[in-house]
């Protein structure tokens, strides 16, 4: 008698037990959600290479100027169209000696270009010159410096066969406009900053690079200096700040996975329903079918493009989950209206299969977990 009211009391505790975790579990992943959320975070830039370390000795350019940004703002990603919008603070340093030879010019208002700028609208701010300190040998060092507002759209390449665990990297690559790199070189200025305000919505920000290196640039074959040397490429310095983006995961995971996962939980109960309840068995496989496809497309149209991406091969292993629920209940249900339950299918066949379907749907998932995260 007693150990029938532990049974008991035991069961009814592991029942209310699994229906306070179902229950619960929207508030778990609500405040999860939000605790994920990235506050504001500044994010100074790391130079992973910079051109005057390396090619100063290979080009001895007549002036190096070190160039900074600071980003005001980024909006507008569009992932689609392959641009986004920014407004950031662009300066340039250079560092000489005042003689008659003087180089430390930037030449002009259109002496930087924005190469990857779609529809850019550059205003310069200040252009002045400032004494530096005096050097060991006597002579006077000045600074010449020159800042931009530049506010605009940018182009930008977006892969999105990890959707959504997708990373990117928004650029903003700046050559001189007329220079090469026997004129100048670029240089980075480490004071170059992401402030803490910055908000990017649905993606995080991970980190912010600076690159300086040179490239091999087409000329203009009007160019008579270039034509009679018969050269139509040249050499231009080029630095480019690199914004590492990465989407956040865990609304997706909200709004797509677990709706998804929990019609798949839906369609392998079927399993273990018995033939009587075709009906069910079959409207459960169709309409859960309908509903996964109906979030595959929401989830699809969010970033139209013609590959497949990781949220896709979620949903393309999942359908032949429910085909494979259909197939039994119409299976089932044949049998069953001819032969005796004891058929190998009922004994043999549908226990392998209760098996092979909870298999099936982690194997699967986690191979795309880990071929895309």
């Amino acid at each position: 008698m007693r150990s029938h009211f532990f049974k008991t009391l035991f069961k009814f505790f592991l029942y209310m037990t699994a229906i306070f975790i179902v229950l619960c579990s929207p508030v778990f992943f609500v405040n999860m959600s939000e605790w994920n959320t990235q506050g504001p975070q500044k994010f100074p830039l790391t130079i992973y290479r910079n051109a005057i370390e390396h090619e100063f000795t290979r080009f001895y350019p007549r002036k190096i100027i070190y160039l900074g940004v600071f980003i005001d703002n980024i909006y507008n990603i569009d992932i689609s169209n392959g641009c986004f919008n920014g407004k950031f603070i662009f300066w340039a340093k250079n560092y000489f000696n005042h003689s008659a030879n003087d180089r430390s010019q930037f030449g002009g208002e259109n002496y930087f270009t924005v190469v990857n700028g779609s529809s850019i609208d550059i205003q310069p701010k200040i252009t002045r010159y400032l004494d530096d300190k005096t050097n060991d040998t006597k002579e006077k060092t000045y600074i010449s410096y020159v800042s931009y507002m530049i506010k605009g759209e940018l182009s930008q390449d977006f892969n999105l066969k990890n959707y959504p665990f997708d990373t990117h990297t928004l650029k903003i690559v700046i050559e001189p406009t007329h220079d090469t790199a026997e004129d100048v070189l670029f240089g980075i200025d480490a004071n170059s900053l992401i402030p803490d305000y910055i908000d990017l919505g649905e993606w995080n920000i991970k980190s912010f690079d600076g690159y300086s290196g040179l490239r091999e640039k087409e000329t203009d074959y009007s160019d008579p200096l270039l034509i009679q040397k018969g050269s139509i490429w040249h050499i231009v310095p080029q630095v480019t700040f690199s914004i590492k983006i990465i989407r956040k995961f865990l609304p997706h995971l909200i709004k797509e996975i677990i709706p998804l996962l929990i019609l798949i939980l839906m369609g392998y109960s079927n399993l273990f329903l018995t033939n009587e309840n075709f009906d069910v068995k079959s409207a459960m496989a169709i309409t859960g079918f309908l509903a996964a496809a109906a979030i595959h497309w929401n989830a699809s149209n969010n970033i139209q493009v013609g590959y497949i991406t990781a949220i896709d091969k979620f949903f393309l292993y999942s359908y032949a989950l429910f085909l494979l629920i259909a197939i039994e209940a119409v299976v089932s249900k044949i049998l069953s209206d001819n032969i005796s339950h004891s058929h190998f299918w009922f004994r043999i066949c549908i226990p392998i299969l209760r098996i092979i379907f909870p298999i099936f749907l982690a194997l699967t998932w986690a191979s795309v977990i880990y071929t895309h995260v």
